[in-house]
Parts: structure tokens; C-alpha cells; sequence
């Protein structure tokens, strides 16, 4: 027994070497996992945020202003079928979903600005 115990002791010391390190291993491949996840939630609440943001800007626009960007955007209708549709110049209508995505533009600065 004696003339084993050294071997055995050795055994031991390099079986416990690898499984510390086999557990490290696995710990740092499950936060690896992890962190895209939390980065996911993040990015998640961030968007939700935002658009929550956009349709709040969207509802202050004037009347026309927001019913032009609306028929552009959600209904996608051209800007020749909202100038027919509404009765006004197409650049009427340009220069409504200019503006409007200039307010928007200006609601991003402001949220990367303030939240990023």
C-alpha cells in the first residue's frame, strides 16, 4: 500500500488540476452565454422605449402634419396619393414628412443623448 500512495496522491493532484480547470472552463463559457442575453434585454427595453418615444411624437405633430406622416409611413401611400387623397400639393406633403422626420430625428439625438 505504501509503495501506491505516492502515485495515488499524484493521481488525485492532477485529476483535482483538471476538473478545477474543466469547471472554470464551464463558467466562463456559461457567462459568455449569458452577457449576449442581458445585452439583448437591454437593447429590448431600449427599442420599446423608443417607440414608445416615436408614436408620443407622432400624436403631438399638428393635425395634417401627422395625418400626412401617417398615410406615408403606416399606410404606405405615395406622396402623389396623399396630395390626390387630401387635396393639396405634393410638395405640400413633402414638406410635412420633412418635418416630421426632422422632429424625429431631433426625439433620437435626444433619447442616444440621454439614455445611450
Amino acid at each position: 500500500r505504501s509503495t501506491l500512495f505516492p502515485y495515488t496522491t499524484l493521481f488525485r493532484s492532477v485529476y483535482n488540476h483538471y476538473s478545477h480547470l474543466l469547471i472554470k472552463e464551464n463558467y466562463i463559457e456559461i457567462q459568455k452565454n449569458i452577457q449576449p442575453y442581458e445585452d439583448l434585454v437591454e437593447e429590448k427595453i431600449h427599442a420599446e422605449d423608443l417607440e414608445l418615444l416615436i408614436i408620443m411624437s407622432i400624436e403631438k405633430m399638428p393635425p395634417q402634419r401627422k395625418k400626412i406622416f401617417k398615410m406615408s409611413r403606416l399606410e404606405n401611400l405615395s406622396n402623389d396619393e396623399i396630395a390626390t387623397l387630401l387635396n393639396i400639393s405634393k410638395r405640400t406633403v413633402e414638406s410635412h414628412i420633412s418635418q416630421a422626420l426632422a422632429d424625429l430625428r431631433k426625439l433620437l439625438v435626444l433619447y442616444v443623448i440621454t439614455f445611450l
